[in-house]
């Protein structure tokens, strides 16, 4: 809260752990971040980001101590060498993965989309809200999580887009969704005002807002089945995060889902809607916990885009 209160707790951290307190920000209401159902507001939605990030760097080199912390630096302990699994598995080269990125979509591990472009794969990205339709040419397609329920209206009034979709999943595109990307898929979400917007409709069902978490935290997930990221078995680390349910009856899952607490088996249950060569869940899995899962969903790709310069040959 503000000078003598740092100096009274540099003075307690020094005395009681050895590690030196460098500096602090102080309460500053300008660069403050605003939140929503779901925790902070993207930074894809903000305007003045680049002014609130000059400002903290201004308050960082008036309150900080940076050449001490660069001498800090110094005396730090060789790092061990990373080394990187991808080095040793197959690319899949000349594969296009679009990849859905605006207001609606946003919500991805950076590492995932750097997985996926070390496996050999070229991301396309496009705008599920602006975009009349997906790239041309692409082999697979990741709608990772964000916030459609916000958006529902311009996703609903893009039918263009809602329409190359289905039609893409029909003919065969492999399709990986997380989240925001499920409920995109189904018929329909419900915001909290009981509002319903018609969405892809390639899963069954309806995306229904509720007032309270559904799920929160880290998870297991083990496939129960062969599915286009991966063989039955295979196993992975994710989160949920989410207070969306969705409807899906008849449609069957692909993955069973584990959470642990104090090294003891919380809760399980089922997820993971698989159809067409579509799978869409709630888990936000992160590829780096089994690269597999990424080169899974890049071989479905491959033999999709395979499949799909066959058939244009012998259509010519």
């Amino acid at each position: 809260s503000g000078q003598k209160h740092f100096e009274l707790l540099k003075t307690i951290i020094e005395r009681d752990t050895g590690i030196p307190a460098v500096g602090y920000i102080p309460n500053n209401s300008e660069i403050s971040l605003s939140s929503r159902h779901l925790g902070l507001v993207p930074s894809v939605e903000m305007d003045d980001l680049n002014s609130k990030i000059e400002k903290i760097r201004c308050l960082v080199e008036q309150y900080v101590d940076i050449d001490k912390l660069v001498e800090i630096s110094h005396h730090v302990s060789k790092i061990d060498e990373f080394k990187n699994p991808v080095e040793s598995m197959q690319k899949m080269n000349q594969v296009k993965i679009g990849v859905a990125w605006d207001k609606a979509f946003n919500f991805y591990y950076h590492d995932n989309l750097e997985l996926l472009k070390q496996l050999g794969a070229e991301l396309v990205y496009f705008s599920p809200m602006n975009d009349d339709k997906l790239p041309e040419g692409i082999d697979g397609l990741y709608l990772g999580g964000g916030f459609p329920e916000v958006f529902a209206a311009q996703l609903e009034q893009n039918q263009s887009m809602r329409l190359s979709i289905k039609q893409h999943i029909e003919s065969g595109l492999p399709v990986y969704a997380e989240c925001g990307g499920l409920m995109y898929l189904t018929k329909s979400i419900e915001d909290f005002e009981g509002k319903k917007y018609q969405m892809v409709g390639v899963i069954p069902g309806c995306s229904k807002m509720t007032g309270k978490l559904q799920r929160f935290g880290y998870v297991n997930v083990e496939l129960n089945r062969d599915c286009i990221i991966g063989q039955k078995g295979l196993k992975f680390r994710a989160h949920e995060f989410h207070r969306s349910i969705v409807d899906a009856k008849g449609v069957e899952c692909c993955y069973n889902v584990s959470k642990m607490r104090d090294g003891g088996l919380l809760s399980t249950w089922q997820c993971g809607y698989a159809m067409h060569n579509v799978v869409a869940g709630y888990a936000h899995v992160h590829f780096w916990s089994n690269p597999a899962v990424a080169q899974h969903f890049l071989a479905s790709a491959q033999t999709y885009e395979f499949s799909r310069t066959q058939s244009l040959r012998t259509s010519n």
